[in-house]
């Protein structure tokens, strides 16, 4: 399933895939970093001019540790919506950029689950 979004508008495309339910929000994370990490080594010039980009790793970065350590599924969830947040602010052309539509989804599929856990508690 592959859906895209803000074509038609003119906005930035957002690319929503689906991904496996088995994967947990911490390996989604993961992916996301992984994924940012190849941008780093990649396009470093892009890197260091656009400084959303390391507030995306320091917010996941912190999503990760908090569930690592059991905190609530709040506490995450929210770091995982700041990087989301400060990845939507990367002033690129997500055409150019392949990596970050990538990342994007990944942190989505992990922010949905982290969700749906803190509204249960």
């Amino acid at each position: 399933m592959l859906d895209t979004f803000g074509q038609a508008t003119g906005l930035p495309t957002l690319t929503l895939i689906g991904v496996p339910l088995s994967e947990s929000p911490i390996q989604h994370i993961n992916n996301a970093l992984q994924l940012l990490s190849l941008l780093r080594e990649m396009s470093p010039a892009t890197w260091a001019l656009n400084p959303e980009l390391e507030a995306t790793v320091r917010r996941a970065e912190a999503a990760r540790t908090t569930i690592e350590h059991h905190a609530p599924p709040w506490c995450a969830a929210r770091h995982v919506q700041r990087a989301i947040e400060a990845l939507l602010s990367v002033k690129l052309d997500w055409e150019v950029a392949e990596l970050i539509p990538a990342a994007m989804a990944r942190l989505f599929a992990a922010w949905f689950p982290l969700m749906a856990r803190a509204e249960e508690n």
